[in-house]
């Protein structure tokens, strides 16, 4: 129900003011309506005594109908977007056939609502509906031409000037919006809800269409197949076969033509000593509304004896040459074959095919093949080239062309070209050709090389894109292997494998491997990763990371851990290998001096180990005497 409608109400009850209230004539003999209503049955005429504006609708409780076919009811609800007023609760909605009643309670602003409600074609539903914050609804109305709601009332006036009108509510979105299932729409309506004053006999409260569930069409299937088959086969007498069936969504079948009666859904059946003749086999299975088709065909032929022979010949174009059973070429060659196929014996040779198996390094030309001269599908090189039926003694001559291409390997290849001819029930036969292409050089050889640095990813005073062979760090610290794998030889490096082996004292970090970029598995350290192809010239970067183990781990002042990579290519002769060299500094108490903090300055660590290795050798730092250490500690720290 309308809110200002309500707050009208609690206005006048709270100041006793003297208005006019608009209601239906039913509210009560002393009250003026704004409104008079006259109806016959269900069918209601509206009149605004303001201006005379008439609205025809149907009362509240009206039917809907017929439906023009079988199937669930489905309503669409709506509130309309220009109505004056808003929902004062929820709507219910009463739907009565015959002895079934439908209740429906709708709390939203636009619903979709399947109300399970059957009917048959030629249906009538009562609809009754109430605003469960006011009471039973006025009626309803179909859309004025152009899909429009609404009375067009004038609104009350005050102090006798007029304040408008309600509106005209266009509903087109909203009828196509109850279309877009695919169903009819049954009846379409525009709601006014209770008839309080005038204004409730607008029209533009909420919109209804009732049409249907959208019917789900379920249609059987049935496979029937003959000795596995599908297509027609030929069989020599007395013939044995079987016939199997399956459906699905059907709950009868049965049989026609060369079989009758009821067929199980599924299920097999044998047939023996069929004498000559054709055989057609149909099973038909149902679910009620749909139907299903499968047929199969036997075809039985005389005992007698049949059997196909093939030669297959290839000739040089390019050269001019004859054909042979093996021709020679080189790169760029056009190159023909011929494949004769004969039927041999007493009988024919029914659904006859030839298929060629074209070897690599020949590019088959398309729109070559020809079948005794007539350009044929190039199915000759896919499923094969059906010959169709070829009779007892009959010859079928089949031609097409192929380019010699180029990257063949150095010496002496081989290209061996087989062709294959069949016929329903009469065994495959098969011939050769050779294309010999001789290649005079030295093959190129395929090698690799591998660039290992490494970074500390906390060193503060190093940039983030520099690696270098050697990098000083201290325990805890996260470190970055980079490897740039480069293919240097002649040729392609295929199935590369970087393997890498990390020493004692540095910890894989999980998940940190990439290759150029994109994350790859954690099998460096383990296995190895398969970075792919590499062709002369081309790069690949891996990286990864580590933890410098702790403190407690490591038992020198500096230890050195030298990290390893090793790749190699399928068709690498060499697998490359490359290092780089961490030096980690152990922080605390060394060789009695005082305490170092190795792991605040890196530039302090670096000058210390620069000054030490010409003195002392880099090897351990095997020291003597405390004084010196002590003394070249003390003029670094205070030089820094």
């Amino acid at each position: 129900m309308k809110i200002f409608t309500k707050i009208i109400k609690i206005v006048l009850l709270a100041f006793a003011l003297s208005v006019t209230v608009f209601s239906v004539a039913n509210a009560g003999s002393d009250v003026d309506l704004g409104v008079t209503v006259s109806c016959s049955g269900y069918n209601c005429t509206a009149t605004s005594k303001f201006n005379g504006d008439t609205i025809d609708y149907q009362k509240n409780g009206a039917k809907i109908g017929p439906f023009p076919k079988a199937g669930e009811v489905r309503l669409y609800f709506q509130i309309l977007s220009g109505a004056s007023g808003s929902m004062a609760g929820s709507i219910q909605v009463k739907l009565t056939k015959g002895a079934t009643i439908k209740t429906i309670t709708i709390q939203d602003t636009e619903e979709i609502i399947d109300t399970t409600l059957s009917v048959n074609q030629g249906d009538y539903v009562y609809v009754k509906t109430t605003d469960v914050g006011d009471g039973l609804a006025v009626g309803w109305h179909a859309p004025h031409s152009g899909d429009r709601c609404g009375s067009g009332f004038t609104l009350p006036r005050t102090g006798g000037v007029r304040t408008g009108y309600y509106p005209i509510v266009n509903v087109s979105n909203e009828i196509a919006w109850a279309r877009e299932a695919g169903e009819p729409i049954v009846q379409d309506m525009c709601w006014a809800d209770w008839p309080e004053w005038v204004g409730d006999y607008d029209f533009e409260d909420y919109f209804m269409a009732f049409s249907y569930v959208p019917e789900v069409i379920v249609f059987p299937t049935v496979d029937l197949k003959v000795n596995g088959s599908d297509s027609t086969i030929y069989l020599q007498e007395p013939a044995d076969y079987t016939l199997t069936w399956t459906s699905q969504n059907a709950n009868t079948c049965s049989a026609s033509n060369a079989w009758s009666g009821s067929k199980a859904l599924s299920g097999s059946q044998a047939v023996n000593d069929k004498p000559q003749g054709t055989y057609t086999y149909t099973i038909t299975c149902w679910n009620g509304s749909q139907s299903a088709t499968d047929t199969v065909q036997v075809v039985v032929q005389s005992n007698i004896y049949t059997y196909l022979s093939v030669s297959k010949l290839a000739r040089n174009i390019s050269q001019n040459s004859s054909f042979l059973n093996s021709v020679n070429a080189n790169q760029g060659d056009m190159v023909e074959f011929s494949i004769d196929v004969y039927t041999n014996g007493s009988g024919n040779a029914p659904a006859t095919y030839v298929k060629d198996i074209l070897p690599g390094y020949l590019d088959f030309i398309e729109g070559s093949v020809k079948v005794d001269g007539y350009t044929s599908p190039d199915t000759l090189l896919s499923s094969g080239l059906y010959l169709g039926d070829l009779y007892q003694g009959s010859h079928k001559q089949i031609k097409f062309s192929a380019y010699v291409m180029s990257g063949l390997p150095v010496g002496t290849n081989v290209l061996t070209n087989s062709s294959r001819a069949w016929a329903s029930s009469i065994s495959e036969v098969s011939d050769t050709a050779e294309v010999v292409v001789t290649i005079q050089g030295t093959n190129p050889t395929a090698t690799i090389s591998s660039q290992k640095t490494v970074r500390d990813t906390n060193d503060l005073n190093t940039p983030s894109g520099i690696y270098l062979e050697d990098v000083n760090t201290v325990p805890g610290r996260v470190l970055e292997f980079s490897i740039v794998v480069t293919g240097t030889g002649g040729t392609a490096s295929t199935d590369v494998m970087v393997h890498d082996t990390l020493p004692a004292g540095l910890t894989y970090i999980a998940g940190s491997t990439t290759v150029d970029g994109s994350v790859a598995g954690d099998g460096i350290i383990a296995g190895g990763i398969n970075i792919g192809t590499l062709n002369p010239g081309q790069s690949k970067t891996v990286k990864f990371r580590s933890t410098v183990r702790e403190n407690t781990y490591f038992t020198s002042f500096v230890t050195k851990l030298i990290n390893t990579v090793t790749v190699k290519g399928s068709n690498n002769t060499l697998a490359a290998t490359d290092t780089a060299n961490i030096w980690v500094s152990k922080s605390g108490r060394v060789l009695g001096a005082t305490d170092i903090d190795t792991g605040v300055d890196m530039s302090m660590l670096s000058a210390l180990l620069a000054s030490s290795f010409g003195a002392l050798g880099f090897s351990g730092f095997q020291v003597g005497k405390k004084a010196y250490w002590r003394g070249k500690i003390a003029q670094l720290r205070k030089a820094a």
